[in-house]
């Protein structure tokens, strides 16, 4: 069990998720997996190679739509309590900052919104998805690159893959990104 912070503008609780030495989050099996050098490298030949566009995109809100991946209950800071100034603990649905298996609360998130679209996990790769993904009636060929929560998706329809991320990824999260914010696309 961790502890949480509490922003004093607000409402957003960050966990502090404590590592005290053994078993690591890969140990755990709470670890997302990450891009290789070779996977970005392939990336970029193949944008290269087929004269495809490249659209960036960082999900800052990322880990805040994502189920948890294993049961957690967080404790809030000593100053938050009941009315019988007993303290309070958080059984949480849905990943927050700090949380350790948050990259892989995302990351499976991120798997079942794209497989939805069409895309699919590579074999050797996990974090690299490819497919026909469907707009306007026609299917166009996409392969996206995800980093935690920075993705890199090349396609040669680049209005395609800007449906993609700002209005089929963000719709699909299940809530609107608080404030208007939360993907970024460059």
């Amino acid at each position: 069990m961790g502890s949480a912070s509490c922003r004093p503008d607000g409402f957003q609780i960050v966990a502090r998720d404590y590592a005290s030495g053994s078993p690591t989050a890969a140990e755990l099996g709470i670890s997302s997996p990450t891009s290789s050098n070779e996977a970005f490298r392939s990336f970029l030949v193949f944008v290269s190679a087929t004269e495809s566009e490249i659209v960036l995109a960082d999900v800052s809100t990322a880990f805040l739509f994502a189920l948890i991946v294993s049961p957690e209950c967080v404790m809030l800071p000593p100053d938050i309590r009941f009315s019988d100034n007993t303290r309070v603990f958080l059984k949480l649905r849905k990943a927050l900052y700090g949380l350790r298996s948050a990259s892989l609360a995302w990351y499976k998130h991120l798997s079942e919104l794209v497989k939805e679209m069409r895309l699919h996990a590579s074999d050797t790769e996990k974090s690299v998805f490819s497919g026909e993904y469907e707009f306007k009636g026609k299917k166009v060929w996409m392969l996206l690159l995800a980093y935690v929560d920075d993705l890199m998706i090349a396609c040669k329809d680049k209005e395609a893959a800007l449906n993609l991320v700002v209005n089929r990824l963000t719709a699909a999260s299940k809530q609107p990104p608080r404030g208007g914010k939360g993907m970024r696309h460059r």
